[in-house]
């Protein structure tokens, strides 16, 4: 498991909870505990993804299901450039 506190990633999260999101983060090289009190732990699911506004990429995992990413969210800012092309993703 990596410890989440070694990571950049939460700062960008943390910005966005600070502004009213309500942020919820996958991630399968992180145990459930180590995620900060103010992200919901979640799993890549179509439900999941069908809820958020916005799915923001900022990892690579290979374990992660693009193509599911790329059908079932409705906005998509990819800064990995993992999810596959479609009109609805931007890229960083």
């Amino acid at each position: 498991m990596v410890n989440v506190r070694d990571s950049p990633v939460p700062v960008p999260y943390d910005r966005l909870v600070a502004l009213g999101a309500d942020v919820h983060a996958a991630n399968p090289y992180v145990a459930e505990e180590q995620f900060p009190l103010s992200i919901v732990p979640a799993a890549l699911t179509r439900a999941e993804l069908r809820a958020a506004d916005l799915v923001v990429v900022t990892t690579d995992h290979d374990e992660f299901g693009w193509k599911l990413v790329a059908a079932s969210a409705w906005q998509v800012l990819d800064t990995r450039h993992r999810v596959p092309t479609v009109d609805h993703a931007k890229y960083l």
